[in-house]
């Protein structure tokens, strides 16, 4: 946990949500065919959660690029009154035994520095990223 909180706080080419196009773009370049959609009002966020959301969202769009073999996928960013809410969901099937990659236990470090929850896994025809950023 101490090397997370070091990297984001020396990472001097930190990204928040707000620079995720970049994300979605190069996805798109590579095929993926990926939709945003922003949910409730958005607000400053801590710098250091911002640029874990960032993180974990870049992460799983790589995942969908990577395992869920051209299919379809959506990112949804929820501002909650008390959380932010993040979830990257495709139309692809994949093996349960990615379950323990390296990206997710990175997203789950990053998710616990917040005292947040992470859910990653199969869900009907495809496979889900669902994290909960508390903003306190």
């Amino acid at each position: 946990m101490a090397e997370l909180h070091r990297v984001l706080r020396d990472d001097p080419e930190r990204k928040g949500l707000g620079e995720l196009d970049e994300v979605l773009d190069g996805a798109r370049t590579a095929g993926l065919d990926v939709t945003l959609t922003i949910e409730g009002t958005p607000r400053a966020l801590p710098q250091s959660l911002d640029a874990s959301a960032f993180r974990i969202v870049q992460e799983a769009v790589t995942n969908v690029v990577r395992h869920a073999n051209g299919a379809p996928a959506t990112v949804t960013i929820h501002y909650d009154d008390d959380t932010l809410r993040l979830t990257i969901a495709d139309e692809g099937g994949r093996s349960l035994a990615i379950t323990n990659g390296r990206g997710l236990i990175g997203m789950r470090e990053r998710v616990a520095a917040f005292d947040g929850t992470l859910h990653a896994g199969s869900k009907d025809n495809g496979y889900e990223v669902r994290a909960e950023l508390p903003y306190a």
